[in-house]
């Protein structure tokens, strides 16, 4: 992770703003997509606590298999 470090630390802040401003549903009862993602598919069948855990393992992995990608094509991001 740290090849790409700068990419990583812009992309996943850049991603998690757009999760928050996208929202499903309409009314008083839109949710944004990073809160209905966590509710529908984490804390559901694993509780708060550990549903909040297996959703940031999820995003860990998620930019740990792009950052992968990206070193296996031998992109690297310079400033």
């Amino acid at each position: 992770m740290g090849l790409n470090a700068i990419f990583l630390f812009v992309g996943s802040g850049l991603f998690s703003r757009v999760l928050i401003k996208i929202t499903v549903g309409s009314g008083e009862n839109a949710l944004a997509v990073q809160t209905w993602i966590y509710k529908y598919y984490f804390s559901c069948w694993a509780g708060n606590l550990n549903g909040s855990l297996l959703f940031a393992i999820r995003n860990i992995l998620f930019w740990w298999l792009i950052l992968d990608i990206m070193y296996r094509r031998r992109w690297v991001i310079k400033l």
